[in-house]
């Protein structure tokens, strides 16, 4: 059974959201702000799930601070951020 889920471009707006699960996560929180347009969320029934960025150097990328809600962590939400990421 797959969580229903979307995914998009995080926005400032996101920024309280993506900063709680991070820390949650044990992950860097801190400047988000100036790199929101390389991250993107997952969203389930209008609430933020998961975030994750994306650092690009040439042709290559690096996925950062993927992390997902406790409450979803084991049934691959962070597995298809990923994969839109």
């Amino acid at each position: 059974m797959s969580i229903m889920l979307s995914f998009r471009t995080a926005t400032l707006d996101d920024i309280a959201a993506m900063t709680a699960i991070l820390e949650a996560a044990h992950l860097p929180a801190h400047q988000l702000e100036p790199f929101i347009d390389t991250f993107m969320v997952a969203e389930r029934a209008g609430a933020v799930v998961a975030c994750g960025g994306i650092e690009v150097h040439g042709d290559t990328a690096v996925l950062r601070s993927v992390a997902v809600d406790d409450a979803l962590r084991g049934t691959g939400v962070g597995r298809r951020l990923s994969e839109h990421l």
